[in-house]
């Protein structure tokens, strides 16, 4: 990879910005596998968005980013966004549409990124969770998938939780009245510029297609229920989006970011990664002749049930699923990324309707530790 910090001036924002860059390359050094020769010119990118205690540098500083998207043919860009929880601030600069609008353009003139929707996706964690949410649901024009942490519609959190409360800003006005111009986030419900529902209703109503969402918050998290709320609300209202949210042990903290990015990653590239000339999509009936794979390498790991339909058979006397089984290899023998895709059968008894995904789940984690 080549890693650089770009220093450069924004009309937007009438100032010097900062922003870490990471270009993929096609060879690495000791222990690291590069991106071997990319099908295209132009390059997939990852708008990696930090929270608000934290700057451009903190995604590099606090895991290993850089070494997880070495194979991956993608690059990944950390800007610095200060305390602007990415909006167009009521007192202050307009950071949205710096985001959205200039800094893309700017950065596409230094290095070949590609502008097409579907190789650009926007993530963060916290307040850059929050930022993902806008930015990919205000402009889907733009992204073809969200990644979310530890974060949700802020206008409906909980008032007087932590990151809002005025006592946090050192003299001056609070961060939520120089940003949205209120003490209040529940003023905020309904407005286009900081409700994540409000800017799904706009852009569902132009006909927007909308990107799918990769979601995910501690147990722990001083923000799930928000985040919960934010993700139970989509699923509801809007059918239409693609949205997985998946919870894990942990708080608001770097060992569950560091985890959950490295999931994100492979949600991301299961779904586009398989279709591009360096990625090798595999479809065996038995998973288990992988296992030799599966004992060598950490790999990431999703289990997708769907109840299959049987024309013109009739009820049935008791329930069946099929488990779509994906398996992501960061590295493998070939020495690039693989992806093995599998079905798995499994009926399930009257007296344990629960047991298939139990089953599939446990059998294969046995498998691991074999």
């Amino acid at each position: 990879m080549a890693l650089m910090q770009v220093d450069f001036f924004s009309k937007v924002l009438e100032m010097c910005c900062q922003c870490n860059v990471i270009l993929p390359q096609s060879e690495q050094g000791i222990g690291v596998t590069g991106s071997g020769e990319l099908a295209e010119k132009k390059v997939p990118t990852l708008w990696l968005l930090h929270g608000a205690s934290d700057d451009h540098t903190i995604w590099l500083r606090r895991t290993s980013i850089e070494r997880y998207v070495a194979p991956l043919g993608i690059a990944v860009v950390m800007p610095a966004a200060h305390l602007s929880s990415y909006c167009n601030m009521k007192y202050g600069k307009r950071y949205y549409d710096y985001f959205t609008e200039e800094l893309p353009a700017i950065l596409r003139d230094f290095f070949p990124l590609s502008d097409k929707r579907e190789d650009n996706f926007v993530a963060g964690l916290s307040m850059g969770g929050y930022g993902a949410l806008k930015m990919g649901f205000g402009r889907p024009d733009l992204y073809s998938a969200i990644g979310c942490f530890s974060a949700g519609n802020m206008p409906y959190r909980e008032e007087g939780t932590r990151f809002f409360r005025g006592e946090r800003a050192s003299g001056g006005a609070s961060r939520s009245m120089a940003c949205f111009g209120t003490e209040s986030m529940k003023d905020l419900i309904g407005d286009e510029n900081a409700d994540v529902f409000a800017m799904i209703e706009k852009s569902l109503a132009k006909g927007e297609t909308m990107p799918r969402v990769f979601h995910a918050c501690g147990t722990e998290d001083l923000g799930v229920e928000n985040a919960r709320f934010t993700q139970r609300t989509i699923r509801e209202k809007y059918p239409q989006i693609e949205y997985e949210y998946r919870e894990g042990p942990g708080a608001h903290t770097w060992e569950f970011w560091d985890e959950w990015i490295q999931k994100y990653l492979a949600w991301l590239l299961l779904q586009k990664g398989a279709k591009q000339k360096e990625f090798r999509l595999f479809s065996q009936p038995e998973f288990f002749l992988f296992l030799p794979l599966l004992r060598q390498q950490p790999s990431q790991i999703f289990l997708n049930p769907f109840v299959p339909e049987f024309p013109g058979v009739g009820p049935r006397p008791f329930p069946v699923l099929i488990f779509n089984l994906w398996v992501f290899f960061p590295n493998s023998p070939l020495g690039k990324p693989c992806v093995l895709h599998s079905q798995i059968l499994c009926s399930a008894g009257m007296e344990n309707p629960g047991h298939p995904f139990a089953f599939c789940e446990g059998l294969f984690n046995h498998s691991k530790n074999i």
